[in-house]
This record gives C-alpha cells, structure tokens and sequence, in this order.
C-alpha cells in the first residue's frame, strides 16, 4: 500500500531514530521501506543492513559505493521511485523522524476516502540544536475529523512547499508521468498541487531536523550557491511544464545567486566586493530589496553586516 522513501547519506548519528520511526507505525496494510544510502563515510551503511537483518521482508536498501549526488542529483526520481511498488510515497529524510504510530494509517485512510485529493501532511515539529518548536501549517480549509481539507494549493505550492517532505504522503500514480521531472520538494509539490488537491493533519506526527541538510547551510556561501542552482534548475522546470502559472522573469532567477554573493560580501563585512555584486543585479526586484538598496560604501556596509547578524538571512 505505501512505498516510504528515505534518503542517507552521513546519518549515522540520526538514522536509527528514523527508522525507529517508520517501524513503530502501526498500520492495517503492508509497507515497503526503500532506503537509498549515497555512499555514507559514516555507519550510515552498517546501520541499515543492521535494520535488514530485523526487517528483511519490508527494508529494502540500496546501497551506493559512489555518491551520486555529485553528479547531478535526482536520487529519489532516478533511484528509488522505478523501484517502488506501493499505491502511496511516503517520504522521510534520514536526519529526520517520524513521532505518531498512527501518521500512515490516517493519511492513508484519509487519501483513500477522497479521490480528488492527490497528497497530504501533517503538522510538524522543528528541531534546532535539539530542541522542538512546533511549525504550524498556515493553510487553512474545512475541518473534517483529524484534517484540514485545503483543496487546491498551487498558488502557494509554485513559490514553495506547502508541507515539509517528512510529513507527505502523496499517489504514485498521479505524478508517475512527471517523474523525471518531480525531482526537488519545490516541484513535486507544484505537480502535486497543480494535478490534485491537498489537506493535512492536524496532529504533530513527525520532526523536521533543521539545519542538517544542505538547504539549511546558508552559514557556507559555496553550499548556499550550490542549493541556490538547484532551485534556480527547479524553477526553470517549472517554467517549462506550466508556462501560464510560473512565468518567471529571467533576469530574476539569475539575479538571486548574485545577491546570495551579496549577502555574504556584506556578512564578511567586504563592502568592496558587496558593490560588484550590487552593479550586476539586472532586475528591479533585486535592486529594490533592502540589502542592496541600502548598500552604499564601508559604512553601510557595516551597519547592514549587523543587521544579517540580527536576522540571519533575508
């Protein structure tokens, strides 16, 4: 019934608490657990044939001896996806954890009592240096029982997930033609939004482990950048599937690792290379926004440097 999907890769010090997490659900239909290691330095690796050897008739690993992020990506779509056999995916970092026991059962319950509704969440718990903060969904639709039904999202979903990975579960088959395209949150969710609906529950079903995984290293100019691509490439693909909805500007995509650059010039308090970054913004948006706009020598570049410290990032 449910394919649940985990990506590893250096989790050694998480892993287990993920697993655990996924293995105490207690659901009234089979699962399949598909764990992708990226060639781990860690016991990433050792952590999982041990999990094997305890559940070998639903964990099925695969384990890579050459990381494959590096050379482009796309693990989930061009690894696990053609290898899962469940009607739902359900999706879990390996840094991150599940909470509920019930969390599957509910959702798919829910998924199989309302066809028109193509994936849900939950909502979750943010864990910073070990400590939880609760992250409420900000959408809101009709109550019924356990869920908030939402409906259609796209809107939102085209500028950014409406739900953090760990706590979706959505149809395979929905976004099967779309699955060389679907690698990314950013647009499996805008394919899931643009083809279905969606609603959450309103539990607290899972943890999302913040400032582990690349997207969280913005303090690491070369890793920000690098995710920076892989958003800018997610973009430009949604620009080509729904040409009406997402009509970025081009000169914004390009502008925003130029003011990424920015940002950090003016952390590092190097107001010189701050103002070359600032003279290659093309696009209005950018030039407008207030690091930018504010950034006039030394001194200001001071003042803003204080500021980013205050508020981390724009």
């Amino acid at each position: 019934m449910v394919s649940v999907c985990v990506l590893s890769y250096n989790h050694e010090r998480y892993l287990r608490q993920c697993l655990d997490g996924i293995f105490m659900q207690e659901v009234s239909f089979p699962i399949e657990v598909r764990v992708h290691d990226d060639a781990s330095t860690d016991r990433s690796q050792e952590i999982i044939k041990e999990y094997q050897e305890r559940y070998p008739d639903i964990l099925k690993p695969l384990l890579q001896s050459e990381n494959q992020y590096s050379k482009g990506g796309g693990i989930l779509n061009k690894f696990l996806l053609p290898l899962c056999e469940g009607k739902y995916i359900a999706l879990c970092e390996g840094d991150d954890y599940w909470t509920d026991p019930l969390k599957l059962q509910k959702q798919v319950d829910f998924l199989e009592k309302h066809e028109d509704y193509g994936f849900v969440g939950s909502n979750v718990f943010v864990e910073s240096n070990g400590k939880r903060q609760a992250e409420p969904s900000k959408l809101f639709g009709v109550s019924e029982g356990d869920f908030e039904l939402v409906g259609d999202v796209f809107e939102s979903a085209k500028y950014g997930p409406v739900t953090r990975t760990v706590s979706l579960v959505y149809r395979r088959d929905l976004v099967r033609p779309y699955n060389k395209y679907s690698g990314g949150d950013l647009l499996l969710q805008s394919i899931l939004a643009k083809l279905s609906k969606y609603a959450y529950y309103r539990g607290y079903s899972c943890v999302y482990r913040a400032g582990v995984g690349i997207s969280n290293s913005f303090l690491q100019e070369e890793r920000a950048l690098k995710y920076n691509e892989i958003i800018i490439k997610q973009r430009k693909t949604q620009k080509m599937l729904f040409p009406k909805d997402c009509n970025w500007p081009e000169d914004e995509l390009e502008d925003h690792g130029d003011y990424l650059r920015l940002i950090y010039a003016i952390r590092k308090v190097k107001w010189k290379k701050a103002l070359i970054c600032k003279k290659t913004l093309r696009s209005v948006t950018y030039r407008n926004k207030s690091y930018s706009k504010y950034l006039f020598g030394p001194i200001s570049c001071f003042f803003l440097s204080i500021v980013l410290k205050m508020k981390h990032h724009e």
